[in-house]
């Protein structure tokens, strides 16, 4: 009996045995973990800011930048950037020698995306930094090449853990001149997309720079209605990061920090292409690598050399401020604010253009980083932005011209309804102000235009008054781009006298002295008028504790919505008109045809 019992329960184990070996093997899922930034800027030091609760803290740099990088990695991890990474900061005086791309390699980056920002220096820099003999991540930028050199890539096939990625990037705006080709980025993507799928690409990233703000003109969002095939789209170049990824068709797409002060973090299930939550991780300088940082170090030793070379102590404290100062990127920021104030207080320091006061311009996007808390130094300001973007010189250069009132409405028309649709539009604006109303018609929104006179007194602008106004070059650009699209009814004229008679001069503005007026100069005199401390440096304590609102919406009435009608706005108010004349006249006609059709019946019994 015992030896029956134990035969059947070896053969019940053996069974039992065999139906689990028979049991098909489920393949476990893989995943693979994105770290994503863009619009890094050059930024090597860490920069102040106040946090949720009103503390000081430090944020980005390129030290920490690494160590939070490194805290993040795991088995299967790709590093990527969505462009803007190089230019905007004092770093990019050293763009010829190809530092910030070697200084992203060391981060532990594998690909990036070029930015119509890392395109803004001349040709000679240009190529120098491309070719720059550095080692540096792979380059991918698939509708856009320049002459003399090939180190861009169209896409790129990397393999992270067991999961074959491909990568691939084009940004949307058209890049102009002689030595640069430009190809409409929806078939470079559809090209590149084949290309990988052929080479057995397992997941498919795209890389997309894109300034425009508009839902329905993102390239993102229209590369992921025409193509399949796209797993991932990650955005640069926007204004908000986004809670959660979002998915269009098959296609999830997630927006980079604009501002390089966090990390992005996506965990993606490749085989269901099921995409988690998508995490910000601010960059903390408690992380910061020390490989990283003696690299730093070793760069801003060339670039005081930089300085010197101009003829400027880097270091030595210009000023100090007694808070800490607002991102200029922000709805209201008081490092805006001090910027375009010292371009505006620039015209004071010249005698060939007669004026009072003067309203500044720059391009919004030029602005990088804030005013710091403390000792303000040469460095310091250059960091904050309008960096030169031709060698030889330290910031932007700037220009003075006269223009009338009534293209003052017009800029300001510029910046809303143009800076509303894409980032490359929107101004910085110094000493003006606008008000609008949405319901009135597009090129025709904005209602009353104000210029400061004085520290505390608004003028509302006269439209047959000629403004003196200091620009930089940036913000001829985008004037010529605005009058090109609007059809010339956005036209602007500039002027190099205060009656309208002479062009405008196309030299930058020179001092008194003789010397070329150009950012850190008007920022290094506008600081010098203010009072001096107890160190015996100048001081702007006190000052720019509230910041100005730019743009402020009217309520609706007759009088809000036809004064200052632009010629746009009674041409459309002219064809509504006569419309309605025509259609009367339409209506009588067919009244008289119908009635001689059908005479009266009435009467006849």
């Amino acid at each position: 009996m015992g030896k029956v019992l134990k035969k059947g329960i070896l053969c019940f184990l053996i069974i039992i045995g065999m139906s689990v070996c028979a049991l098909p093997v489920i393949a476990q899922s893989r995943s693979i973990r994105i770290v994503f930034t863009a619009g890094l800027a050059g930024q090597l030091d860490p920069v102040q800011e106040m946090n949720e609760n009103g503390d000081t803290v430090q944020t980005g740099g390129f030290a920490a930048l690494a160590g939070t990088i490194a805290s993040l990695r795991n088995d299967a991890t790709l590093v990527l950037d969505a462009g803007d990474f190089s230019y905007g900061t004092a770093s990019s005086l050293l763009a010829s020698q190809g530092t910030i791309l070697s200084l992203m390699k060391q981060a532990g980056y594998d690909a990036i995306l070029p930015g119509e920002k890392d395109f803004s220096y001349d040709q000679d820099t240009l190529v120098s930094m491309w070719n720059a003999q550095v080692d540096k991540p792979g380059i991918i930028l698939s509708n856009v090449s320049i002459s003399d050199t090939d180190v861009f890539q169209p896409s790129l096939l990397l393999a992270c853990g067991d999961v074959q990625v491909g990568i691939f990037g084009v940004f949307s705006d058209a890049l102009s001149g002689n030595d640069i080709s430009y190809q409409e980025p929806i078939e470079a993507a559809r090209t590149c997309v084949k290309q990988l799928q052929a080479q057995g690409a397992d997941y498919i990233i795209g890389l997309c720079h894109d300034s425009a703000l508009e839902d329905t003109s993102r390239l993102c969002d229209i590369l992921s209605d025409k193509i399949d095939g796209i797993d991932l789209i990650i955005n640069g170049h926007q204004m908000e990061m986004t809670p959660s990824a979002s998915k269009e068709k098959n296609t999830w797409i997630v927006n980079a920090d604009s501002q390089g002060r966090n990390v992005g973090v996506l965990d993606v299930n490749v085989d269901d292409n099921n995409a988690g939550i998508c995490q910000y991780v601010r960059i903390d300088s408690a992380l910061a690598d020390e490989g990283m940082s003696a690299s730093v170090s070793s760069a801003k030793d060339a670039l005081r050399q930089a300085f010197r070379d101009q003829g400027i102590d880097p270091d030595a404290a210009i000023g100090v401020s007694d808070h800490v100062y607002t991102d200029p990127n922000e709805e209201r920021s008081d490092t805006r604010d001090f910027i375009m104030d010292a371009l505006s207080d620039a015209w004071s320091h010249q005698s060939v253009l007669p004026g009072r006061f003067a309203v500044s311009l720059a391009g919004a996007d030029e602005l990088v980083s804030a005013l710091p808390d403390g000792e303000i130094s040469a460095m310091r300001l250059v960091n904050t932005g309008l960096v030169s973007s031709k060698s030889g010189q330290l910031t932007q250069p700037l220009y003075g011209a006269y223009i009338k009132g009534s293209d003052l409405r017009k800029i300001c028309e510029i910046d809303y309804l143009q800076g509303n649709r894409n980032a490359l539009s929107q101004l910085a604006m110094g000493r003006m102000k606008y008000t609008v109303l949405d319901k009135r018609l597009p090129m025709n929104q904005v209602v009353d235009v104000y210029v400061r006179e004085t520290d505390r007194y608004w003028a509302k602008v006269s439209d047959d008054v000629y403004y003196p106004l200091v620009y930089t070059e940036r913000v001829k650009q985008i004037l010529e781009d605005a009058a090109a699209e609007s059809h010339s009814f956005l036209q602007v004229a500039l002027y190099g006298d205060n009656q309208g008679t002479l062009a405008a001069s196309n030299a930058p503005l020179k001092a008194v002295d003789g010397s070329t007026m150009s950012a850190l100069w008007a920022e290094t005199e506008y600081i010098a008028s203010f009072p001096r401390g107890e160190d015996a440096v100048h001081s702007l304590a006190g000052r720019y504790t509230d910041s100005i609102v730019k743009v402020t919406s009217v309520k609706m009435n007759v009088h809000n919505y036809f004064v200052h009608t632009s010629r746009f706005g009674w041409m459309v108010y002219l064809g509504i008109l006569l419309a309605l004349v025509i259609l009367i006249i339409i209506l009588r006609i067919f009244a008289w045809i119908w009635g001689h059709m059908h005479p009266s019946q009435a009467g006849d019994d």
